[in-house]
């Protein structure tokens, strides 16, 4: 009930939303047998979609899962990985693309030096004003962010470099 009531709260959904997705989050991670994500952590995503969206409807609980067990494997939390995967379907990727996407960038951001938090975190906040920039895709994207990571920049300084050249 206490779980069902802080996420109440911190969501605005009645406590029957609530619970039910207490118990749809609990059913999520041991169907899926998630290797780190625990229902709190898909009620952290959730709760990231409610934000951002207004309702917990464009995900279910098994994507919410996904989501959270990517952030987690790879250091940056599943709060944050609700972020990242709100700000990619504001650009238009599915709930699947964007667990796509956020697991290839989180590799790449690995492979590259950088730590995946810090890419992440910085397409959280700035993808949404970076993207009018890239025809290219949700990819090409998030390949610039972890670029920028390797050079100590962000999006948001690179967007800002691009609005300075279109003055």
């Amino acid at each position: 009930n206490k779980a069902a009531k802080d996420f109440s709260e911190s969501t605005g959904l009645s406590l029957n939303q609530s619970r039910q997705q207490l118990e749809n989050a609990r059913e999520a991670v041991a169907n899926m047998n998630t290797m780190y994500a625990t229902a709190e952590d898909v009620l952290a995503v959730q709760k990231e979609m409610v934000d951002e969206f207004g309702t917990t409807l464009v995900m279910t609980s098994e994507q919410a899962a996904a989501t959270a067990d990517i952030g987690e494997a790879f250091g940056y939390g599943a709060e944050n990985a609700g972020k990242v995967n709100a700000q990619l379907m504001k650009i238009g990727a599915s709930v699947d693309e964007a667990n796509e996407i956020q697991t290839f960038t989180a590799a790449l951001a690995e492979a590259e030096g950088v730590a995946p938090g810090k890419v992440m975190d910085d397409i959280a906040n700035n993808a949404g004003e970076a993207a009018k920039y890239f025809k290219g895709g949700l990819k090409e994207l998030t390949k610039a962010a972890v670029e920028a990571a390797k050079m100590g920049m962000s999006l948001e300084s690179m967007t800002a470099v691009a609005d300075d050249l279109l003055n």
